[in-house]
């Protein structure tokens, strides 16, 4: 094997990484459940250079999201019904529609790949911001959440 075999191997590895891990998240989310759905919509937030992180509410995690998403108002109203299901899984659980969680996500990252331009999509696929955080240094908008 030569130097730039290797080296091409090496740099698919973040790209391999993401693929199996959005992989077992849709497996996760089959039932129904809207955690798995959100966890990956935040990993895709990322990826794309949005600086949502773990320890915010669902509330602020979405106003970063939605701030991304520009004038898309159909991705903005799906964000906004996940934000509400997360939450009332959250805080109050009651039983979930199979798979609305992961068409909802879906729908807001489509959005989100949307605004951003091409570097930023090669980016995300390439070298994903959620499977390298040392890449995810990213400048937060100032916010009064």
């Amino acid at each position: 094997m030569t130097l730039w075999s290797l080296l091409v191997l090496l740099l698919l590895v973040p790209w391999l990484l993401r693929v199996v891990q959005r992989a077992v998240r849709r497996r996760r989310a089959a039932d129904g459940s809207l955690e798995p759905a959100w966890a990956e919509l935040l990993a895709s937030a990322r990826d794309l250079g949005i600086p949502v992180e773990d320890g915010e509410s669902p509330r602020a995690q979405e106003a970063l999201i939605a701030g991304a998403l520009g004038d898309d108002e159909g991705a903005r109203s799906v964000l906004r019904g996940l934000r509400e299901g997360v939450e009332r899984v959250r805080y109050a659980p009651v039983p979930a529609e199979q798979d609305a969680g992961w068409r909802a996500a879906s729908t807001v990252v489509a959005g989100l790949r949307a605004s951003v331009g091409t570097g930023a999509r090669l980016t995300a696929a390439v070298a994903p911001r959620s499977v390298l955080p040392g890449l995810a240094r990213t400048r937060r908008p100032r916010s009064d959440l």
